[in-house]
C-alpha cells in the first residue's frame, strides 16, 4: 500500500541484531500511535509500562549484513532526535533509508509487581494504603460471616435430563443453567473460537469480539472456562439495563450489572455524571462492582479449595448473583481508594495462592454498554463515550487479559489505515475478532443429534428446516423448543410433530427480535427527511433489494458506523476480504425478515430497484459508453423483473402490435417483409423471473458448483424450479444477458431462451456490419463465437453442444435494448423492428419505446434522454 511506512525499530541497550519492524498503515498518524504499535511488540505482563510511557529517538543507524553486532544506549548515542507525540509521521520520516535502524525505543525504569502475599505491603506505598492493608482481614473476616456462598450448580444435573423425555440421547446430556433452564452457551466441547480465545488469555490485552447477534460470542467466552483442564477463572459482565428487549431467551441476565445501571442512571438525574462529583461517583460504583465479583471468587476458594473455572462460571450465572449483591452492599459504604486498593490485594492473594491461576475478564454485550449514557463519559483523547469506556478505565491498568464482546462496539479496527474510533486507552494492546461462520444446515443438523435422539423424525419433511441454517443461536433455540414442546406436549402428540413445532416456535422467536429491532431502524431513518441521515436511508434500500431480489447475496459494503447499524439489530454479518471488512446479509432467516419487514415501506419493489439503480446510471454520465452500457445493462435486467408472470406473446405485444410483426419474404430478396406469426411455443411460454446476477451471485444463491456460465445454464436447464434467474455471463459469451424459460404444458426438458444485448451510445448505431455482428449477438448457436465468427472457446462450445443432446431448445426471444437507436439504412435494408426469424424473435427496442420499456415511471424515460 503506498501509505504503509515499514520502521525498524531497536530497544535502547540491545544488539542491532534484535531490531524489529513496526509497519504503521498510514503515514499520517501520529507519534503516540507509533508508540502504540511498538508497544504491541514489547509489551511483556511482569512490567508495569505503558505505551504512553516510551521514549522514541529518530536515528538513522546503517545495519549491513557484515556489520558486526553492535549494543545501541541511548544514552551513548548523540546522533538522534526526540520523538514528540504530537508530531506526524510523515513529517519526521520523510525520507526512510534502507538497512536501517530508524527509531530507538527507551523504556522507562519499570518497577516490576510482586504478588506474593507476604510483600503485600510493597504493593501500597502510601501510608493510608497501608492502614487499609491492615483492615483487609478485618474486611474478610466481616464477609465471611455475612454473606452466603452456595455450591456451585451442576452443569449436567442427572435429575433434570428426564425432561428431555423421549428424545434424550444414550451417552449424551444437556446443559443447564439454573433449576430447569436448557443453555447451550455452555456446552463444554470446545469450539474453534473458544481455543482461539483460551490461547489469547495468555497475554494480558485487550480482545474485542465482534459479530451478528447470535454468532456464538458467549458461547465461545464461556469455552475458555468450561473446557477441560481449564485454569483461566473468568469473571463474566453482561452489559444490560433490563430492558425486554435486551432481556432475551436467558433467564440468568447479569442482574448486578443492571443494578449499577440503576444506580448510575439515579446518579445521571441527581448529581449528572459530566460533573466532577457525579464522575467520581461513577468511578467509585465501577470500583466496588469489580472489587465486589472479585471477593466473590475469594470467598469461593475459601469454601471450596478444589474450585475450578468451570464452577466459578456457573456460580455467576446463578446464585453467585446474590453472593456478589451482598458483597456489594457490605462494601458500599467504602471510597474509591479503598476499594481500588482491595481489588488489587484480592488479584495478589490469588495470585499468590493459587496454582497455575490465570484470570481475565470478559465484559459480554459491549454494544449495549457503549450506548448506556452514550457522550456522558470521556476515554483518554476527551471523545464522549458510554458506559464501557469507565469500565475499561478500571480495568486495563492491570496484567489481566479483558475479552469485549458485542455486535460492534466503539472499538473499531482500522479501516483503510485510519482509526475509526480507537478508544480503549492509551499503551494498551488491542486486539479484533470477527471470524465467526454460520452453520451450514448439514452442520445444524450434526450438531442438535449430538444432544438429543431424532429417531422417528424427518428434517427434509419440514419446509422451513433450511432456515435454522446460519447463526449458532438458531440450532442452540431449536434444541431449547424441543426440550420446551417435549415437557408440554410429549404424552399426547408424536416426535415429529414435536420437531416441527420447535422449528417453528425458534424461528418466530429469532425472527420476532429482529424485525422489532429492523423495524425500528426504518421507522427512524427511511422516513427521515434529514440530510444527515441519507447515507443510511441509501443503506436500508440498498439492504432490502440485496434481500428482495438477490437472496442477500450483494454485500452492503465496507464496515462503517452506519452500516454496523444492520450488525447491531442482528440482520447482517461481519465478513472478511483481502480488502478489508464488508458487511453482509449470509442467512435464509434474515433474509426472509428484511422482506417482510421492509416491503411495507418499499410496497412496489421492482420501483425501488429500478430508481436505484437509475441513480446509479445517472452517475456514469461522464463515463464511457461501454461504462454508461453496464448501468444500462442492470437498469435493464431491473425492468425485466417487472414482466415476470407475462406470457412472452404478451411481452412482445407491449411493443409491437402483430401488424408490426414481419419476417423476410424470400431471402434471396431480405428487402421484402410480410407480416408474420409469432412462433407457437410463444403462447405457451411464460416469464417467471425473479433475480439476476453473474454465475457467482448464482452460486451464493443457489449453492452451484461451477467454472463457467455453461455449468449455472446446465443448472437451469436441468431444474426448472430454478428456472426463475437472469445470467449475467463473462465477457466471452456473447449475450449481455441470458434467461433459460419453460413452456407450459411440454416436457420439462423443453425450455426457450430470452437473449438480450444492452448497448448505451452517444450516437445512433451505424454501419451494416456494426449492426449485423450486434444482430449475430442474440443467436443462441453463436454464443461462443467473436464478432469474427472464430469460435472464441472450443471447450464451451462443446459444452454448450453437449447440454442440449440431453435438451430440447424450442427458440428465442432476442431483444437489442439500443440507445439512441440505429442508424438509417442509406440502401433500404431492413433495420431494427420486430422480425419473425424461424423459431427465433428478433426485436428492438431504442429511445422512441423508453415510455413503454419504463411504463409505470415514465420521468425515468425524459431523464434518460438528457443523458444521452
Amino acid at each position: 500500500m503506498e501509505d504503509t511506512l515499514a520502521l525498524f525499530c531497536l530497544i535502547s541497550g540491545e544488539p542491532t541484531s534484535k531490531a524489529f519492524e513496526v509497519t504503521i498503515v498510514d503515514k499520517d498518524a501520529d507519534v503516540s500511535d507509533l508508540k502504540d504499535d511498538i508497544f504491541k511488540v514489547i509489551s511483556n505482563p511482569s512490567e508495569e509500562i505503558k505505551a504512553v510511557d516510551l521514549i522514541l529517538w529518530r536515528v538513522e543507524i546503517l545495519v549491513k549484513d557484515d556489520t558486526e553486532d553492535e549494543t545501541i544506549t541511548a544514552a551513548g548515542f548523540d546522533d538522534k532526535k526526540l520523538l514528540k507525540g504530537t508530531e506526524t509521521l510523515s513529517r519526521m520520516f520523510k525520507i526512510v533509508l534502507p538497512d536501517t535502524i530508524h527509531v530507538l525505543v527507551e523504556k522507562p525504569k519499570a518497577k516490576k509487581r510482586n504478588y506474593e502475599e507476604d510483600d503485600e505491603m510493597n504493593e501500597l506505598p502510601s501510608k493510608r494504603s497501608r492502614l487499609v492493608q491492615h483492615t483487609w482481614k478485618h474486611w474478610l473476616k466481616e464477609l465471611h460471616s455475612t454473606v452466603k456462598i452456595g455450591d456451585p450448580p451442576e452443569l449436567y444435573p442427572i435429575h433434570l435430563q428426564e425432561c428431555v423425555g423421549r428424545f434424550r440421547k444414550a451417552g449424551s446430556q444437556v446443559p443447564f443453567s439454573g433449576t430447569d433452564f436448557v443453555d447451550l452457551r455452555l456446552n463444554d466441547r470446545p469450539c474453534d473460537m473458544g481455543k482461539e480465545l483460551t490461547k489469547l488469555c495468555k497475554f494480558t490485552t485487550v480482545h474485542v469480539i465482534f459479530a451478528v447477534s447470535g454468532a456464538g460470542k458467549t458461547r465461545s467466552i464461556f469455552d475458555v472456562a468450561l473446557r477441560e483442564g481449564s485454569s483461566v477463572f473468568l469473571m463474566y459482565v453482561e452489559c444490560n439495563d433490563g430492558s425486554p428487549l435486551f432481556s432475551g431467551d436467558e433467564p440468568t441476565g447479569d442482574r448486578n450489572f443492571m443494578r449499577l445501571y440503576w444506580r448510575m442512571q439515579h446518579l445521571a438525574v441527581t448529581t449528572g455524571l459530566s460533573t466532577k462529583n457525579g464522575q467520581a461517583e461513577a468511578d467509585r460504583l465501577i470500583a466496588l462492582e469489580f472489587t465486589s465479583r472479585i471477593l466473590h471468587l475469594i470467598l469461593m476458594f475459601e469454601k471450596k479449595k478444589d474450585l475450578t473455572p468451570r464452577d466459578y462460571l456457573l456460580s455467576q450465572l446463578n446464585d453467585g448473583q446474590q453472593s456478589i449483591m451482598e458483597i456489594s452492599n457490605c462494601l458500599d459504604e467504602l471510597d474509591y481508594d479503598t476499594l481500588r486498593i482491595f481489588f488489587e490485594m484480592a488479584f495478589a492473594r490469588l495470585k499468590a495462592s493459587v496454582t497455575n491461576f490465570q484470570f481475565a475478564i470478559a465484559i459480554d454485550e459491549a454494544t449495549v454498554g457503549s450506548n448506556l449514557f452514550d457522550g456522558q463519559f470521556k476515554n483518554h483523547k476527551d471523545h464522549g463515550r458510554g458506559i464501557i469506556a469507565p469500565l475499561l478505565k478500571h480495568i486495563v491498568p492491570y496484567p489481566i487479559p479483558v475479552l469485549i464482546a458485542g455486535t460492534s462496539t466503539t472499538h473499531q479496527p482500522h479501516q483503510h489505515g485510519r482509526k475509526v474510533k480507537g478508544d480503549i486507552g492509551k499503551g494498551v494492546s488491542e486486539n479484533f475478532i470477527s471470524d465467526y461462520k454460520p452453520l451450514s444446515i448439514a452442520e445444524v443438523e450434526a450438531y442438535i443429534q449430538k444432544y438429543l435422539d431424532f429417531s422417528d423424525c424427518d428434517f427434509t419433511a419440514i419446509e422451513e428446516w433450511k432456515y435454522l441454517a446460519g447463526r449458532p443461536r438458531l440450532a442452540s433455540r431449536l434444541l431449547l423448543e424441543t426440550v420446551q414442546a417435549e415437557k408440554n406436549y410429549g404424552k399426547s402428540q408424536t416426535k415429529q410433530w414435536i420437531l416441527e413445532k420447535a422449528v417453528s416456535t425458534a424461528l418466530r422467536a429469532v425472527e420476532g427480535r429482529l424485525t422489532t429491532r429492523l423495524q425500528d431502524l426504518a421507522k427512524r431513518y427511511i422516513d427521515s427527511e434529514d440530510p444527515c441521515d441519507s447515507p443510511m436511508k441509501s443503506i436500508l434500500e440498498d439492504l432490502f433489494i440485496s434481500c428482495r431480489f438477490f437472496g442477500g447475496s450483494v454485500p452492503l459494503g465496507e464496515v462503517n458506523d452506519d452500516r454496523t447499524r444492520l450488525v447491531n439489530c442482528g440482520i447482517a454479518f461481519v465478513k472478511t476480504s483481502p480488502n478489508g471488512l464488508f458487511i453482509k446479509v449470509d442467512e435464509l432467516v434474515a433474509v426472509r425478515t428484511v422482506i417482510s419487514a421492509l416491503s411495507p415501506r418499499y410496497f412496489q419493489p421492482s420501483t425501488t430497484l429500478i430508481l436505484n439503480l437509475f441513480t446509479k446510471l445517472a452517475l456514469s454520465t461522464k463515463a464511457l459508453d461501454t461504462s454508461k452500457g453496464k448501468a444500462w445493462e442492470y437498469l435493464i435486467m431491473s425492468r425485466l423483473l417487472d414482466y415476470d408472470g407475462k406470457r412472452v406473446s404478451d411481452l412482445v405485444h407491449i411493443f409491437y402490435s402483430d401488424n408490426e410483426i414481419m419476417r423476410v419474404k424470400d431471402q434471396a430478396r431480405p428487402k421484402i417483409l410480410v407480416q408474420a406469426a409469432l412462433p407457437g411455443w410463444m403462447r405457451d411460454a411464460t416469464f417467471k423471473v425473479s433475480s439476476f446476477g453473474d454465475a457467482n451471485l448464482c452460486n451464493q444463491m443457489y449453492n452451484v458448483p461451477h467454472e463457467d456460465d455453461v455449468d449455472i445454464i446446465d443448472f437451469l436447464i436441468r431444474d426448472p424450479a430454478r428456472r426463475n434467474y437472469i445470467l449475467q455471463p463473462a465477457n466471452i459469451m456473447r449475450p449481455d444477458g441470458v434467461y433459460i424459460g419453460s413452456i407450459n404444458g411440454r416436457p420439462l426438458n423443453q425450455y426457450w431462451t430470452l437473449l438480450f444485448s444492452a448497448k448505451f451510445f452517444s450516437a445512433p448505431m451505424s454501419g451494416s456490419n456494426t449492426i449485423e455482428d450486434d444482430r449475430n449477438s442474440t443467436k443462441w448457436a453463436l454464443a461462443y463465437h467473436a464478432k469474427t465468427g472464430i469460435v472464441s472457446s472450443q471447450k464451451l462450445v462443446d459444452k454448450l453442444l453437449q447440454l442440449n443432446r440431453f435438451s430440447d431448445h424450442q427458440g428465442s426471444l432476442r431483444i437489442h435494448f439500443v440507445l439512441p437507436g440505429l442508424a438509417s439504412s442509406t440502401d433500404g435494408s431492413d433495420r431494427g423492428g420486430c422480425r419473425v426469424e424461424g423459431d427465433d424473435v428478433v426485436m428492438y427496442i431504442d429511445e422512441t419505446m423508453l415510455e413503454m420499456l419504463f411504463q409505470p415511471l415514465p420521468g425515468i424515460a425524459e431523464e434518460l434522454r438528457k443523458l444521452l
